[in-house]
């Protein structure tokens, strides 16, 4: 019973704490981290937003967010269904046909399909994103991506 009630807990924790994000997200809003508000309104300026397109269940989705917002890149959000009656929206299947999330439009128009593809256009576009060693950080996420989702490197 006491493992029942952990969960339960827990459960209720993450609902509560999703529940908070949706009420600082609105839709379409460009999104800066707290740590990076000063930085992210000069870059603001110098450069339109990114859109990234995700749902916020989705673990690799929560990746590029989470890196979107560390870095402080201006960008905007929507979110789609990942399952439901009517399928994904026709637009983000023109973005990637695959119906895979998330999807990052730079803004050049590039359409970036893949967590891990974000992660280095953000290494890319915040060079104190990206780790010092190269090497290392390829063997680091590796090494994630194995014990996370095993059949992304078979």
């Amino acid at each position: 019973m006491p493992a029942l009630l952990a969960l339960a807990l827990t459960a209720s924790l993450v609902t509560i704490a999703l529940k908070g994000v949706d009420q600082k997200m609105s839709a379409g809003a460009v999104r800066r981290s707290g740590s990076q508000e000063r930085a992210a309104g000069q870059r603001q300026q110098q450069q339109p937003a990114a859109k990234l397109v995700t749902n916020k269940m989705c673990p690799y989705a929560q990746k590029a967010w989470i890196a979107m917002e560390e870095s402080g890149l201006p960008y905007t959000m929507s979110e789609i269904s990942l399952y439901g009656m009517g399928g994904k929206p026709s637009w983000f299947l023109q973005l990637n046909p695959l119906g895979q999330i998330p999807v990052l439009v730079a803004p050049s128009g590039k359409v970036l399909v893949d967590s891990e593809r974000i992660l280095d256009w953000v290494a890319e576009q915040v060079p104190s994103m990206a780790p010092g060693n190269a090497k290392l950080a390829a063997a680091w996420r590796s090494c994630l991506l194995s014990r996370v989702a095993p059949w992304c490197t078979q």
